[in-house]
């Protein structure tokens, strides 16, 4: 998450643009330089194809960017090249704190458990990242954890949490299809409407 800083009087004003907010109170952030500034965008820029290519070129400009390696490390695993994602996963520093790169982190650690099968390594992992980061992306993985596990109406809670959240139309259907699925194997209950609304980040 990105805010501009406006400097008056010596205090920085943060100007968030995606909640239309001057002067967000974040108890805590960094403000960057250009170059770090230039880092970040080539690590979060979404658009298809030469990702890697960003990315590494980010890492050039911050080399210790956690962020930065944890966005190649995502990278790297959309596009199936597995080996190097994980080893490059497996010398990155386990964060601290209940932050951004600590859902990033743990998330991705979740992914890698899961891929090898070992769901409880996986449980482990997500439930630290739902605890720094509860967002959409977050429930689907821990549902489809509970789903392996044999964990059904726990399974369908999460992926009904899931669609409360923001989530894209591809997830979203396979949540839906999840939920009928469960529906079928241990009958319908009424939905429990969650009264926290879902967290900003």
């Amino acid at each position: 998450h990105a805010c501009a800083a406006v400097f008056a009087n010596g205090q920085a004003l943060l100007v968030d643009p995606a909640w239309r907010w001057f002067g967000a109170p974040h108890q805590e952030f960094e403000v960057l330089d250009d170059l770090k500034t230039v880092a970040v965008f080539c690590f979060a820029d979404e658009r298809e194809g030469a990702k890697q290519a960003r990315c590494a070129v980010g890492l050039k400009l911050w080399p210790d960017s956690l962020f930065g390696r944890l966005s190649l490390v995502n990278t790297l695993r959309q596009d199936r090249q597995f080996q190097q994602a994980k080893a490059l996963l497996d010398e990155t520093p386990e964060p601290e704190g209940l932050s951004w790169n600590s859902y990033f982190y743990h998330s991705q650690c979740a992914a890698f458990a899961l891929r090898q099968r070992e769901v409880d390594r996986a449980y482990e992992s997500i439930r630290k990242a739902l605890s720094a980061y509860p967002d959409g992306d977050t429930r689907y993985m821990l549902g489809t954890i509970l789903l392996l596990r044999g964990e059904l109406r726990q399974a369908r809670e999460e992926f009904r949490r899931t669609l409360r959240g923001r989530v894209d139309p591809d997830t979203a259907e396979t949540v839906r299809r999840r939920i009928a699925q469960i529906n079928e194997q241990i009958g319908f209950e009424p939905i429990d409407v969650d009264p926290q609304p879902t967290q900003a980040p």
